[in-house]
C-alpha cells in the first residue's frame, strides 16, 4: 500500500479539492504526522496511518459529543428555573386575584 506521505507527493490531485475540504484535511494530516514513530513502526504503515486519522477523528467527535452534553444539561437546567419563576408568577398573580 502507499502511504499518504507519498500519495501527497503527488500533489496535483490535491488542487481540484474544495479549498476548505482541503485545509480541514491539511489539518488532519499534521495531527496525524505527530503519532508518526508510531505508525512508522507497521508492518502496514499506510493502514496505520488512516487509523491513527480515524482514532483523531472520533477523538475530535468524542470532546465536540461532551461538550454537547454539557450544553444540552445546562440548557435544562435554565429550562427547569424559566418554568419555576413562571409558576411563582402565575401564584402570586392568582394571589391578587
Amino acid at each position: 500500500m502507499v502511504s499518504i506521505k507519498k500519495l501527497f507527493k503527488d500533489s496535483k490531485w490535491r488542487e481540484d479539492l474544495d479549498p476548505e475540504i482541503k485545509r480541514k484535511m491539511e489539518k488532519l494530516l499534521k495531527r496525524v504526522k505527530s503519532e508518526e514513530d508510531a505508525y512508522k513502526s507497521s508492518k502496514y504503515e499506510s493502514t496505520a496511518q488512516i487509523w491513527v486519522g480515524m482514532a483523531e477523528l472520533f477523538s475530535r467527535i468524542d470532546r465536540i459529543d461532551k461538550r454537547l452534553k454539557k450544553i444540552e444539561k445546562a440548557l435544562g437546567e435554565a429550562k427547569k428555573e424559566e418554568k419555576h419563576l413562571k409558576d411563582l408568577e402565575l401564584e402570586d398573580s392568582m394571589k391578587k386575584y
